[in-house]
């Protein structure tokens, strides 16, 4: 809908109360232009911001709705929707809203971060995840994308990725608030793990560290049953370390993009993104991944029940020696 030349100056003087944050006055002259055009989208998200600001997000939403009824492929107002959604806690809709907005509009970055904290609210870390990790992929710069995968990082304890984050914060923003206090946290964090690690200058519960000790404490073996446990120990293991190898191969290259491809579909929720070769070779590694999952638990049960009876734990050594010190590596 073309606009005239009042309705232009309007809008301009409307855009300049906003940036004063005198909302109230904004929204009169939007009800003015509402009340001559109220079928113009353009107009009613003006209103729709306005209200947001003033933090009447139900008012809000409403100016949003609208939006979607009168121009349904306008991704800016499904995107704005879900946005208000998140606000009122109603955290499905607001995805459903944003993957709406998402497929009219594939590279919104403002769309992938309103869609994690969507996610975030749905307790879907994982793909809360992938969605900032597309909004800083589409707008680097944008500094609250980094900190709340910041965030998610440092709840899911993963400390590395979570500084690598305030690096890119504060890249951004030298004088970053936000990245500082989270980096106070990972260090406190570090912290706290060391003292909780150590029994040095801290009270500690005696039955506790009694037990601890009798864990620990070191077998008597002569030479030649240490030598043939050292043998033992070494064949067991030698699944354990060419699973270990195998698995870490798997998840550093092939399963990471596989994961990624995967939640990307189910973010757009555009099934003709969906790629059934891709599906399939993501089962065959989840597959493969169990079954090294299985070799090394294997190996680590043979181990505990090898010490499981210490009294006993020589002799079964020389004779799984005898048995099988004919086998090739």
């Amino acid at each position: 809908m073309s606009e005239s030349k009042s309705d232009v100056d309007v809008l301009r003087q409307v855009r300049l109360l906003l940036r004063k944050k005198q909302f109230d006055e904004a929204t009169v002259l939007l009800q003015k232009l509402l009340n001559e055009s109220p079928k113009n989208c353009e107009f009613r998200e003006l209103l729709g911001t306005a209200c947001f600001l003033r933090k009447d997000f139900k008012a809000a939403r409403d100016e949003f709705e609208q939006v979607t009824k009168l121009e349904p492929l306008r991704a800016s107002g499904w995107i704005n929707l879900g946005a208000i959604e998140n606000k009122l806690g109603e955290y499905r809709k607001a995805a459903d809203a944003i993957r709406r907005g998402l497929t009219k509009d594939r590279k919104n970055a403002e769309a992938y971060y309103n869609l994690g904290i969507a996610q975030k609210g749905l307790k879907l870390n994982t793909m809360a995840i992938s969605a900032y990790k597309e909004a800083v992929k589409l707008k680097p710069d944008m500094v609250d994308a980094w900190v709340n995968l910041g965030h998610l990082y440092f709840e899911m304890k993963n400390y590395s990725l979570a500084q690598q984050c305030c690096q890119a914060i504060l890249k951004l923003d030298p004088e970053s608030r936000k990245a500082r206090a989270l980096m106070a946290q990972i260090s406190d964090s570090h912290s706290n793990a060391r003292r909780s690690a150590s029994p040095f200058g801290r009270l500690v519960d005696e039955q506790a560290l009694a037990t601890k000790q009798k864990d620990v404490s070191r077998r008597i073996l002569d030479p030649a049953a240490r030598n043939s446990e050292r043998d033992l120990i070494r064949e067991i293991t030698k699944p354990c370390r060419k699973a270990g190898r195998a698995m870490t191969e798997l998840l550093t290259t092939r399963f990471q993009s596989e994961v990624h491809h995967l939640q990307v579909v189910a973010l757009h929720g555009d099934p003709r993104m969906a790629n059934p070769e891709l599906y399939e070779q993501f089962v065959s590694s989840v597959a493969a991944l169990r079954d090294y999952r299985r070799q090394i638990l294997l190996g680590i049960e043979q181990i505990r029940n090898h010490l499981a009876d210490p009294d006993a734990a020589i002799q079964r050594t020389r004779e799984a020696i005898d048995i099988d010190g004919d086998s090739e590596d």
